[in-house]
């Protein structure tokens, strides 16, 4: 039956859209390797992705003309083309895997590579992959009958499938365990499973054990769609986390600033102080012992202000990358830590603190926690008059815990209700401190996902309310809106 233009028009047109499809998609994900700001590990996933396109286009070119070829040269040599556009693909895509999945690296990434390599050579050896002899299949596909001359499979051509389908069903089972840890989605190891039932297919077909039309380009396209998703998803998420990330170095650029100004007023007070006390101590007669002794008792005690200074500083800018990860936390085992922490200042000035006879679960940073506890409590006692009383407790709400901290002390103005919350901010000079208690307070919770506030009446002591998120139950959430 000869071959009409009509019949191969019609069996060649997918042939044509993949083509096309495959060649924009090499060409667009070799652009993003080149110009995307990630690090060269993870542009190497869109490099390889897009060679695996590019091979596939070569393929899909191949196979449009295969399907029009009318004698033995013509069939035998888009049948090489087909093959020698397979080989780099497969090479390619064990690469993205091996890439994308972090599989081991000398194997995958340079054995299976190597190996697959010293095939090429064999494609346009005669007899190898193909035989010099082609065979006439019958295909229906869309209501139309076509022809399609093919060469004779060669013994090369079966040992390669013998060498690859193994790595090819291996790295399909590692897709569905990446799946399966819940790390990767779904999308991918869909298109992998129609992949390998397309290579089943042209597989069974090309050896002759049963009829049906060749599906692989079809294949190739679904698990392509499914590539592009997954690394187009992949991209939107690190752009997300390069936005966060520039958004943290701008606040924290910030905060710098802000550190720097008041931390420099701060520190320039004990540092001449301690200047002045000790060049009047040096110019001092020896009989001003008492004199001497007074001003180096100042000295040591500006220096002490300076340490307690840089502590602070430290632990405040510490905030965040020591809170550890969260964990169930037992808040009354906090809240006995945090009692034998102030036990020598409860029992010189007898005020009693006051927990609540049952805790509420929090799912949670436990030292950032016990940091915020902590440093209320400190604050507390510093204003706190003696034989008082400091209420701490804690409610549970819907994905949250709410815990205050209540004393009895002179309380704080309205109108400073926001600045006791900065770094070196002390509203009360003559009580001792930095001003940094509050600010660890404010920034432990928002790192925590929580905020802090005052509720205080001026004379009727103060309040402190912070919330914190159950950190359990966001991650439970964001895991299903993934």
């Amino acid at each position: 039956m000869p071959w009409l233009p009509e019949q191969i028009r019609r069996i060649s047109l997918p042939s044509v859209v993949f083509f096309t499809l495959f060649l924009w998609n090499g060409i667009t994900y070799l652009g993003f390797a080149r110009i995307l700001p990630l690090k060269f590990q993870y542009r190497l996933r869109y490099l390889f992705f897009g060679l695996v396109s590019l091979s596939l286009a070569l393929y899909s070119f191949a196979t449009f003309q295969l399907y029009s070829a009318v004698d033995l040269e013509t069939s035998m040599f888009f049948d090489q083309l087909q093959m020698a556009a397979m080989v780099p693909t497969f090479i390619c895509f064990v690469l993205f895997t091996a890439n994308y999945l972090e599989l081991p690296y000398l194997y995958f990434r340079t054995i299976v590579p190597l190996v697959s390599f010293c095939f090429l050579p064999f494609v346009f050896w005669p007899g190898m992959f193909f035989k010099p002899e082609t065979v006439i299949r019958t295909f229906s596909f869309l209501g139309y009958t076509s022809h399609i001359r093919e060469a004779v499979l060669g013994p090369v051509y079966y040992l390669f499938l013998i060498w690859a389908l193994p790595q090819v069903f291996y790295l399909g089972w590692r897709w569905f365990r990446h799946f399966l840890e819940g790390r990767g989605g779904w999308i991918l190891p869909f298109g992998f499973t129609v992949f390998i039932l397309t290579v089943v297919n042209d597989v069974l077909i090309a050896s002759g054990i049963y009829k049906f039309f060749y599906i692989l380009e079809f294949g190739f396209v679904v698990l392509i769609l499914s590539m592009a998703f997954q690394l187009f998803k992949f991209y939107v998420r690190t752009m997300k986390e390069l936005d966060r990330k520039t958004v943290e170095v701008s606040e924290l650029n910030e905060e710098l600033q802000f550190l720097v100004s008041s931390f420099s007023h701060d520190l320039k007070a004990p540092l001449i102080s301690i200047r002045g006390f000790a060049e009047l101590a040096k110019d001092m007669e020896n009989g001003e012992r008492e004199k001497r002794r007074d001003f180096l008792a100042r000295v040591e005690n500006n220096a002490q202000q300076t340490l307690d200074l840089l502590d602070d500083l430290i632990n405040f800018m510490k905030v965040g990358w020591v809170l550890g990860d969260s964990e169930p936390v037992d808040l009354a085992k906090v809240a006995a830590e945090v009692t034998n922490m102030l036990a020598p200042s409860l029992s010189s000035r007898h005020i009693e603190i006051r927990f609540p006879e049952r805790w509420p679960e929090i799912f949670t940073s436990t030292r950032g926690v016990k940091q915020i506890l902590l440093n209320l409590l400190q604050n507390a006692l510093k204003f706190s008059p003696d034989d008082s009383r400091v209420q701490v407790d804690g409610l549970r709400e819907p994905g949250a815990l709410l815990l205050w901290v209540e004393d009895q002390g002179p309380g704080v103005p309205p109108e400073l209700g926001e600045k006791i919350f900065q770094p070196f901010f002390r509203h009360n000079r003559q009580v001792p401190g930095t001003g940094m208690g509050l600010a660890i307070v404010k920034k432990t919770a928002e790192k925590l996902g929580g905020r802090v506030w005052l509720d205080s009446t001026l004379g009727r002591g103060a309040k402190f309310c912070v919330y914190l998120p159950d950190r359990k139950v966001r991650a439970k959430g964001e895991a299903r809106f993934l």
